[in-house]
């Protein structure tokens, strides 16, 4: 029965999930009302939805992890497609690099609002 092996540890997955958002919104409480000394790194929550997570290894994005990361990454290639016919690369070159400059400089922007902060990272299981 390996669909029921998956189910229960979905369900405890699940379970286990929503014990630990109710323990950390407790422990929160009880720190901001005073009655618990617990650091405030401890308390900041490390399921944050980020549109763009970091990479395991090195410096930026990986791929989105959210619907609204795939939408300003389809979004994203869309335009550059559409520029090389609004902007053909063979009789407009500088005209078409300085459109993909731009526009990757926007993306690169919503990831930095909308991702994870930029560090280096050597592969360690903190995320």
């Amino acid at each position: 029965m390996p669909g029921f092996a998956v189910a229960v540890r979905y369900i405890g997955a699940r379970v286990q999930c929503t014990a630990q958002r109710r323990i950390t919104g407790l422990i929160r409480t009880h720190w901001l009302a005073g009655r618990l000394d617990v650091p405030e790194e401890i308390l900041v929550q490390r399921d944050a939805r980020y549109w763009f997570p970091a990479k395991r290894y090195g410096w930026g994005w990986g791929p989105p992890a959210t619907w609204q990361g795939w939408l300003v990454l389809i979004v994203f290639m869309a335009l550059v497609a559409a520029g090389t016919f609004l902007l053909p690369p063979r009789r407009m070159m500088a005209a078409y690099l300085l459109y993909v400059f731009v526009l990757s400089v926007a993306l690169i922007g919503v990831c930095w609002l909308k991702g994870e902060p930029p560090r280096w990272r050597w592969g360690g299981h903190e995320r």
